[in-house]
């Protein structure tokens, strides 16, 4: 079930107003694994955040992910350091490090529920010429990611990021490989040094 309807039945859920449309979809939610444990995070989330600001900030990450979806093209072999690929990708990272401190305060733990509740993986984006020219560490970081190895995928590109830390797309996507591996605070961290640190052409 796509995260956007999880969301909708838990909110009419708490809200008490499942309909009777929803009821079918709600007990098949209820037998994912995992169930309690999302219903509760998402109960303390809004009790903290509140419905509208939580709902404000997820129709921020779909309109984000509805701009990267526009440019992707997953056949083909991307440069890094083309400009608009990367203001793809500081949109989503502004978006996850930057505007939900607007949304009002709240604690580091909150903060890290609230990435992993609504983060999935994004798509790949960072290639160079050819697969061929590209560092086989590289190529073993975008390897993971696609496959969802993302423990893998976040310890290659922190070597990467070391190596290179010109390179600022690798220290995205360590932080990304970060959130999918269920380490928020890992991925926050990275993130928000990375919002403090970025070059224009980042920001842009």
């Amino acid at each position: 079930m796509e995260k956007e309807r999880q969301h909708e039945l838990f909110e009419k859920y708490l809200a008490g107003s499942l309909e009777t449309a929803d009821q079918a979809d709600f007990e098949v939610l209820k037998k994912e694994p995992g169930f309690e444990e999302a219903l509760r995070l998402h109960q303390q989330l809004e009790a903290t955040l509140g419905n509208e600001k939580l709902h404000h900030f997820r129709t921020q990450l779909q309109a984000a992910d509805q701009d990267w979806g526009q440019h992707k093209q997953p056949t083909k072999v991307r440069r890094l350091t083309t400009g608009w690929r990367i203001g793809i990708a500081a949109s989503v990272l502004i978006l996850l490090s930057l505007s939900i401190y607007r949304l009002g305060p709240f604690s580091s733990a909150t903060l890290d529920a609230l990435f992993a509740l609504n983060f999935e993986p994004y798509q790949m984006v960072l290639n160079q010429r050819s697969e061929t020219d590209a560092p086989p560490l590289q190529l073993e970081a975008i390897t993971a990611y696609q496959n969802a190895q993302y423990e893998q995928a976040a310890a290659a590109f922190e070597q990467l990021a070391t190596s290179a830390p010109e390179q600022e797309l690798y220290r995205f996507y360590a932080a990304l490989s970060n959130l999918a591996a269920d380490k928020p605070a890992l991925a926050r961290s990275t993130l928000e040094a990375l919002s403090q640190t970025a070059s224009d052409s980042l920001r842009q």
